[in-house]
């Protein structure tokens, strides 16, 4: 199951089809993170340009938000550019995505190796 992307929201810039592209293609970087049988998981995406109150220059952020089977994980971005700030809302979320899978494999780890000892102690009672 590839990560399907729920929505797409702009705020103070236009959705081109190189940005759209460009989204796309980072977040494949997640398809390989995520189970082949979770058929959940979705992203929400929001990328805009902040509105100039104090700041000199342009000041672009990507948000993602990701629903899957493990959990929901987010990640926000603000830069000067909007691609270095796609580019970092996605390594971000690459990073929460290992870590709640990290979590998982080692609460089963752990859970098999109290079966482990469990199994163990039985057979040297006997």
């Amino acid at each position: 199951m590839t990560l399907q992307i729920s929505s797409t929201k702009t705020h103070h810039i236009d959705l081109t089809p190189a940005i759209s592209d460009y989204i796309e293609k980072r977040l494949s970087k997640i398809d390989k993170l995520i189970d082949k049988e979770d058929t959940s998981a979705q992203a929400d995406i929001e990328i805009g340009k902040e509105v100039p109150d104090q700041h000199s220059g342009d000041i672009f952020y990507a948000k993602i938000g990701m629903h899957m089977s493990e959990g929901y994980v987010f990640s926000d971005a603000q830069k000067d550019d909007l691609y270095a700030a796609i580019d970092t809302a996605v390594d971000e979320i690459v990073r929460e995505v290992r870590k709640k899978k990290g979590k998982k494999e080692t609460l089963m780890r752990r859970g098999a190796r109290v079966v482990k000892r469990t199994i163990t102690r039985f057979r040297s009672d006997s």
